[in-house]
């Protein structure tokens, strides 16, 4: 268990869809609301390589999500601020997601 002061974000996953030209559009949905704890980071952590390199601005540690699948495909939305996930460290008990807010 994730223990901590909470922040409940969206989880959302892309689709493309038909558009009116024959062509296809990306389009964003929600498909949970994750809650767990939300941590600024230096910007420099790299959970792949022992060189400092930007891959995440924050974290977020929930609990192991029962029943849905979350990918690097996947990003998480806080208000109007957009998270796309970098990297999914799996604990067992809970899942450490590296983030990059997009602006």
């Amino acid at each position: 268990m994730v223990i901590g002061a909470k922040t409940t974000m969206t989880l959302e996953r892309y689709s493309d869809v038909a558009d009116s030209f024959g062509g296809m559009t990306r389009t964003w949905a929600g498909k949970r609301y994750l809650r767990g704890v939300f941590q600024a980071t230096r910007g420099d952590e790299n959970p792949r390589a022992n060189k400092p390199t930007v891959v995440s601005t924050h974290k977020f540690y929930i609990d192991t999500p029962i029943g849905i699948t979350i990918t690097e495909k996947d990003r998480l939305k806080y208000g109007i601020r957009i998270f796309n996930i970098t990297f999914i460290n799996d604990q067992g008990s809970f899942f450490e997601l590296y983030l990059i807010e997009k602006v």
